[in-house]
């Protein structure tokens, strides 16, 4: 799936509801059942009442016709660019599209494409990370979901299709998902609402590897950088944070010359790898801050801290506090004894 720079994911899910399409499914069926209920369009048109909505529906059709090229949104200046045969750098003085173009192919083994220069190497690991691990068990905090502070409980086997995700808003139970038998079953408490089939699980299968050359392409139709992104097979709505840091990934760290690593740390008993670096203006004014500092676990590219500083000291924020890669979890299943009250929803 390519998107642009300003098209940050953090695969967030839409929940507009399967119902609202089926009411306005339904809505348009009766409308057109009315419709059918005249004598037809000749004998429609020839009452007054008819041959004026006619007319009104003539001019309605024009006007809109005269209005479309006026609703047309204006093409930014990288597009803008583009179309005059400018190249994107000339005109992207900040440098906010600015990306390290990787042209080498890396060397690959069992445990994917590896790549002798260690900055290369880091960023390929984390934008890959679903392909060093089966299982997991982890637990991390953040300040990047609701206000206050978030905890995150992630439990974890892909091959075995199985996962489930606590999430705490400011110590209460808000969202709970459970993987298996091929589907997320989502439960939301703060809403008394459970879905059963709220997904279906990704496999391996469903997420080939993309050569690290191909993550980043530059769109032929606008020149802007797109990012080809694999899917998540953790089939846990929020890993985004820290288990599969894709985006973050591509947000802090597609331009090379803004970051460097700066040693090496233990963290969790996991040799870790740290890194620091600046963030564009685009992301630098999104996130609240112009510097940050990223902690990677060495073997799996699995995000283990993030911090990113602003005026007033540390603007966002992620720790992992627990984690466990080797042991098989204990994951729990989907009872709906459990839930008693909450109402079964389809969205």
């Amino acid at each position: 799936m390519n998107k642009s720079l300003f098209n940050e994911s953090l695969n967030y899910i839409d929940h507009k509801t399967i119902s609202e399409h089926i009411a306005q499914k339904q809505s348009l069926g009766i409308r057109r059942s009315a419709l059918s209920e005249n004598k037809g369009a000749s004998s429609f048109i020839k009452r007054p009442v008819g041959i004026l909505v006619a007319i009104l529906l003539i001019v309605a059709m024009v006007g809109s016709v005269i209005a479309v090229p006026l609703i047309i949104k204006s093409k930014n200046k990288y597009q803008a660019a583009h179309d005059q045969g400018i190249p994107i750098e000339e005109v992207d003085d900040e440098g906010n599209l600015k990306f390290t173009q990787i042209t080498d192919q890396g060397v690959y083994d069992e445990t994917g494409e590896h790549f002798d220069d260690p900055k290369t190497d880091i960023y390929c690991k984390m934008l890959n990370t679903i392909d060093n691990f089966n299982y997991l068990d982890l637990k991390m905090k953040t300040n990047q979901f609701f206000e206050g502070e978030t905890t995150i409980e992630y439990k974890i086997d892909i091959d075995g299709g199985r996962a489930n995700q606590i999430c705490y808003e400011n110590g209460e139970t808000a969202l709970e998902t459970f993987t298996k038998d091929g589907f997320v079953v989502l439960v939301n408490h703060n809403a008394k609402t459970y879905n059963v089939k709220y997904m279906p699980v990704l496999s391996r299968e469903d997420s080939p590897y993309i050569p690290l050359k191909d993550r980043i392409t530059t769109n032929p139709e606008d020149g802007i950088p797109s990012h080809d992104r694999r899917k998540d097979i953790t089939n846990c709505p929020f890993s985004s944070y820290c288990i599969v840091p894709q985006d973050l990934t591509f947000s802090y760290l597609q331009d090379f010359d803004k970051w460097d690593i700066v040693g090496e740390t233990e963290y969790l008993a996991r040799k870790c790898i740290v890194i620091e670096g600046t963030t564009s203006p685009y992301i630098a004014e999104k996130h609240g801050g112009g510097s940050y500092k990223i902690t990677v676990d060495y073997e799996t590219g699995v995000l283990m801290e993030f911090e990113v500083y602003g005026d007033n000291g540390i603007s966002r924020y992620m720790y992992v506090t627990e984690c466990a890669f080797d042991a098989v979890p204990v994951i729990a299943d989907f009872d709906p004894d459990n839930y008693t009250g909450y109402k079964k929803t389809n969205y």
